[in-house]
């Protein structure tokens, strides 16, 4: 099974136990597919890429949906964001790591950003 489906989503945010809260997606990329998956159940979802063209796609894909959440996106490194500690319920970064050329770095960014008790993990 590819966990890019919505079948894989589906089984992922039900292991995740999450249910509300606002979620920040590392390295969404093109597609934001996790993100928009997120929103369209009700989270507030912030997604961040380093990529401006990512960035770009997400907003026109994003244009004129409903959402029972919300979507924002920002272009933002993500070994350094620009939010404060304990911003989001959770943090995760969806098939994204494997770009990512200091993860050590993002991991430890990703830990400071989620609340203590939050949900923190790379699908």
């Amino acid at each position: 099974m590819s966990m890019d489906d919505l079948e894989g989503r589906k089984r992922l945010l039900k292991i995740s136990g999450l249910r509300k809260g606002r979620i920040l997606d590392v390295g969404m990329g093109d597609c934001g597919c996790m993100s928009f998956f997120l929103a369209k159940r009700g989270f507030d979802v912030t997604g961040i890429d380093s990529s401006s063209r990512a960035v770009h796609k997400s907003r026109e894909e994003a244009r004129g949906k409903k959402y029972k959440g919300s979507f924002r996106v920002w272009r933002m490194t993500a070994e350094k964001t620009s939010f404060e500690d304990e911003s989001f319920d959770a943090v995760l970064s969806y098939h994204s790591m494997h770009d990512i050329s200091n993860p050590d770095k993002v991991i430890k960014e990703m830990f400071r950003v989620c609340k203590k008790g939050g949900v923190s993990c790379d699908f």
